[in-house]
């Protein structure tokens, strides 16, 4: 996995790129979080080539990916993606999602409905804080009512103790998903609420918090 669509056109595009050097029948797994356009070239390349390409994104994090529990939407052909299944069954919980788009589709709207779900929650925090409710108390209450959610789960206690150290998915990444979703999302439909939690995060990067968890949006002074 890359960080940047442009990361892998740089490596496998051009005279002298990685698809190059591919023999025929050689096969393409890509897991980066790219949008569908760069995985449209890249396999077009790389069937050029007489390769095969299987866009196989992930969907958590890292410690899930250690424990063979990473979720994998593998898009492409139906034969590759077959001929691709047993490896994506070992490292981790593939779903076949249908087109290559689909795969990159899957990914992205993940992160945008998290990402936006991780604003109201902050946002929630903050407020909550300003009412006078201890953070430790507010976390306790929530998770059992239908404010509970994944990001509370894996990012509920960051917000109750104020501390984002504890890296888990960088506010940087965030917005670079969240800005190629909502680049996928135009002249599709309306995204009003995804709009906002992208400006959110976009402002907090701005205000140095990139490096931190992107619970940290909670940190965003308002601009």
């Amino acid at each position: 996995c890359v960080a940047r669509p442009q990361y892998l056109k740089d490596a496998f595009l051009g005279e002298n790129g990685l698809y190059s050097l591919m023999h025929k029948g050689a096969l393409h797994i890509e897991c980066s979080t790219i949008e569908p356009q760069s995985a449209m070239a890249l396999a077009k390349a790389c069937e050029a080539q007489g390769a095969d390409y299987v866009q196989a994104t992930l969907g958590k994090t890292p410690a899930m990916a250690e424990k063979a529990q990473e979720p994998i939407f593998a898009g492409g052909k139906q034969q590759t993606v077959d001929r691709a299944w047993p490896l994506l069954e070992a490292i981790g919980k593939p779903f076949r999602v249908g087109s290559l788009e689909a795969s990159c589709a899957a990914k992205l709207l993940s992160n945008l409905i998290g990402m936006t779900n991780l604003c109201v929650l902050a946002e929630g925090f903050k407020l909550g804080s300003k009412l006078g409710l201890a953070p430790d108390i507010l976390l306790d209450v929530l998770m059992d009512t239908g404010a509970r959610s994944f990001q509370m789960e894996t990012r509920g206690a960051m917000l109750a103790k104020d501390n984002y150290d504890d890296v888990k998915f960088r506010l940087a990444l965030a917005v670079k998903d969240m800005r190629l979703g909502c680049e996928m999302a135009n002249n599709t439909c309306p995204t009003p609420f995804f709009t906002e939690a992208l400006r959110q995060f976009l402002d907090s990067e701005a205000q140095g918090l990139g490096e931190l968890d992107c619970a940290a949006v909670g940190l965003r002074k308002p601009s």
